[in-house]
């Protein structure tokens, strides 16, 4: 009875010692598969390090796109600030020249009226004094010392003749507009103003009348 029981426990504890030893070499790894952990290890280890590289070069990317999209709407920002100061300047300009050209415009027109009023105003003093009525006797006289009498003219002759004077007294046209006389009359009367070409000028240029009208009479 005692061996019996001597010899199941000697079996028990071999077992157990075979239990152990099959663990054991499941639980240590051969050398070859240490190798291949080893290498994967190293695998992943290295596609970790290319991810993080990636990583790290795509935000450097999009950094520097960033920069230079910023560095490009500033950019543009101070190009379009310039062209508007630009623009305002030269309207400034614009404006301060218009501004500078209607004065100098008014101040001309002005002048200009001013002259125009004092020189009327001077001409109609010489009419006043009689300089005028002085002027167109020396043109009519002008005229009856250039004139040819005709047969048929006969005394107490009167005509209004119209001339055309260019300045300096050069007789552009003469007509009669009205005369007692007859055509031959009237032609010699006519040829006569031309042949008093040039006209005697007036005692002031502000009296000068490009169209004038004298009472040819002649007895």
């Amino acid at each position: 009875m005692r061996r019996r029981c001597r010899s199941r426990r000697a079996r028990s504890r071999l077992n157990k010692s075979r239990l152990r030893r099959n663990r054991l070499k499941r639980s240590r790894p051969s050398g070859e598969t240490a190798e291949k952990q080893h290498l994967l290890e190293e695998q992943k280890q290295q596609e970790e390090a290319q991810r993080q590289a990636e990583d790290k070069r795509q935000a450097q990317q999009k950094q520097r796109e960033a920069q230079e999209k910023a560095d490009a709407e500033r950019k543009a920002l101070e190009a379009k600030k310039r062209a508007e100061e630009q623009r305002v300047a030269e309207q400034k300009r614009t404006e301060a020249a218009q501004r500078e050209a209607e004065a100098k415009s008014r101040a001309e027109s002005e002048a200009e009226l001013r002259n125009s009023l004092a020189a009327e105003e001077h001409a109609n003093q010489l009419r006043s004094s009689g300089a005028l009525v002085s002027w167109l006797s020396q043109i009519t006289s002008r005229i009856q010392h250039a004139w040819l009498r005709p047969p048929s003219a006969r005394p107490g002759i009167q005509c209004v003749l119209h001339i055309t004077q260019a300045p300096g007294g050069a007789v552009l046209s003469a007509r009669i507009e009205s005369c007692n006389g007859d055509q031959a009359v009237r032609e010699s009367i006519e040829a006569a103003a031309y042949r008093a070409s040039p006209l005697p000028p007036p005692p002031d240029p502000s009296l000068f009348e490009r169209d004038l009208e004298v009472t040819f009479r002649p007895d």
